[in-house]
Formats: C-alpha cells, structure tokens, sequence
C-alpha cells in the first residue's frame, strides 16, 4: 500500500484542526534537522518541540522514524531508529521513513503525517521518494 488516505464524513472540527496543525509543524521542524551528519537524537527532538509547544507531549507516543533496508532473513526496517534515546548519525544514502503521530484517544482523534526519504551528499538536503502509477517521483521537501 502507498497512500491510504481516510477522512470522516463532514467537516473536522476545531481540536482535530489543531492536531493536524501541530503534527505538520512537527513533521517539517523534524525534517529540517535531517541533513547528512545529523545526529538523530537531534532529529526526533526537533520534531517534539512543536508538540511540547501546544501541550501535546503525552498524545506523542512514537518515535519519528525509522531506517528502511534489506537484510536477510528479509526485513524492511534496519536497526536505524529516529528517537531522542538514538546514537545514529545520518549518512547519505541512508533512506528511513519518518512521521508525526498525535493521538488523542479521549477524544477520539489521531493524526499522522510522514513519507520516505534519502539522504543526498551533495546538497546536504533530503529527496522524497513517493509513488505514482508511473513509478517513483522524486523532489525536494517543500513547506
């Protein structure tokens, strides 16, 4: 599956609004920090400050990613994880899988943002890698 999308009927409210709103501002201040060198704990706590900003620390329950590699036996998931406990530093040609997840399950709301993504040399940036029906595309992480 690449994209799955779901969405209740009618509009969303003010709270599953502002979780929306905080879950993006996490994803890209998380995305900011990732660069060739970057070390990861860096990462995943650049991403909670938007969160601990609006009071959400608690509806915050994962880590911001994960690597993606092959292995044998098969696995998709390397041992890279994205969280403020990692010592990992980000190498170009690493390739993880990143996302914001806010869940409020009080009231009935969750949120989560994310997408694949390559570390580049070159240009100490990020390329993400997303899918169309005519294969991959690939872009510069726009806000």
């Amino acid at each position: 599956m690449t994209h799955r999308w779901q969405r209740p009927a009618g509009e969303p409210g003010e709270g599953a609004r502002k979780l929306y709103d905080v879950a993006r501002e996490s994803l890209l201040a998380g995305l900011e920090e990732c660069r060739s060198g970057a070390h990861v704990a860096d990462i995943d706590n650049g991403s909670r400050k938007p969160i601990d900003r609006a009071g959400l620390g608690d509806a915050a329950q994962m880590r911001f990613g994960v690597g993606i590699g092959i292995a044998y036996p098969p696995i998709w998931l390397s041992s890279l994880q994205l969280d403020r406990f990692s010592t990992g530093i980000l190498e170009p040609g690493m390739t993880f899988y990143v996302h914001s997840w806010l869940s409020l399950p009080r009231d009935g709301l969750g949120v989560m943002l994310g997408g694949t993504y390559l570390v580049v040399a070159e240009s100490h940036l990020l390329i993400e890698v997303s899918q169309t029906r005519l294969g991959p595309t690939w872009g510069r992480i726009q806000q």
